[in-house]
């Protein structure tokens, strides 16, 4: 029961997420012609995928039938043309964090 809900999914190593990002995504899904069913992501430029990926509330149906280690990347590969790339500027959907001297980095980086 319940009314249908969609899911943004963003891994925490990735963590200069905006809320204008978000705020996007949101606004690019529910322009869609059928929003439960869309998938939407940023994008570089150069048409690089990013995070989060927001999914329609149907595919979160899907997602939840998915294998502990099945990679998100199979939902994307088998629904193609329910994929909207939304170019976004800035590194924040892009960068991964993944060791301590990034983290280092990156903190040094926010400071100043």
């Amino acid at each position: 029961g319940g009314s249908p809900f969609s899911a943004l999914v963003h891994p925490c190593d990735v963590p200069l997420l905006s809320k204008e990002v978000v705020a996007a995504l949101v606004v690019a899904i529910d322009a869609l012609d059928s929003p439960e069913s869309g998938l939407v992501r940023p994008v570089t430029a150069g048409g690089r995928g990013g995070h989060p990926l927001l999914l329609g509330h149907s595919r979160v149906k899907e997602v939840l039938g998915f294998k502990p280690d099945q990679p998100l990347r199979d939902l994307l590969e088998s629904h193609p043309d329910s994929v909207l790339d939304l170019p976004v500027p800035g590194p924040g959907p892009f960068l991964n964090v993944n060791h301590p001297e990034q983290l280092d980095l990156l903190e040094s980086l926010l400071q100043g």
